[in-house]
C-alpha cells in the first residue's frame, strides 16, 4: 500500500482489483473524518463505486478518481461504525432493470420507529439521486 489505512472497507472493482477505502486517500474521506470508519461501498453497473460515510455519500470513479457528491443522509443520521445501522443492496431484478438501490436502516438516531432510507445512486431515467432518498416506515 502507498498509504496507511485504518478501519478500512474493501470493494472489488470492475477490472478485478480491490480498492481499500479508509484513511485520507480521497477528499471524501477527509471531509467525513471522525465518523467514516468502515465506509459502506458498492460497485455500480457503470463501474463507479458508491461510497457512504458519516452522513455523506458519493459516486467515485476509480479510473479518474473523480468524486461526485450525492445528497447527505436525511435527518443527519450516521450509518457507519461506531453508530452502524443495517445496510443492504436490494435485489437486482428484471423489474428494476438490475439498477442498484441501497437500503439503510438504523444508525445514530434512535427514534421510536425504525428510520430507513434508500437511494438509487445512478437512476436509469437520468434524474438526479437528490430526489431518490425515500423514507419508508419499516
Amino acid at each position: 500500500m502507498q498509504k496507511s489505512r485504518w478501519y478500512s472497507s474493501a470493494e472489488p472493482l470492475a477490472n478485478g482489483t480491490i480498492t481499500l477505502i479508509g484513511g485520507f486517500q480521497m477528499q471524501f474521506m477527509v471531509d467525513t473524518s471522525g465518523l467514516n470508519s468502515y465506509a459502506h461501498a458498492f460497485m455500480m453497473p457503470s463501474g463507479n463505486t458508491f461510497i457512504q460515510a458519516n452522513v455523506s455519500a458519493m459516486l467515485w470513479n476509480p479510473d479518474t478518481f473523480a468524486e461526485n457528491r450525492l445528497p447527505d443522509m436525511p435527518n443527519g443520521v450516521i450509518r457507519v461504525y461506531p453508530a452502524s445501522g443495517g445496510i443492504a443492496m436490494l435485489p437486482l431484478t428484471p423489474a428494476n432493470n438490475y439498477n442498484p438501490t441501497i437500503l439503510f436502516c438504523g444508525g445514530s438516531d434512535m427514534p421510536e420507529y425504525e428510520d430507513c432510507q434508500r437511494i438509487t445512486p445512478e437512476p436509469l431515467d437520468g434524474s438526479s439521486p437528490t430526489s431518490r432518498w425515500h423514507y419508508p416506515r419499516c
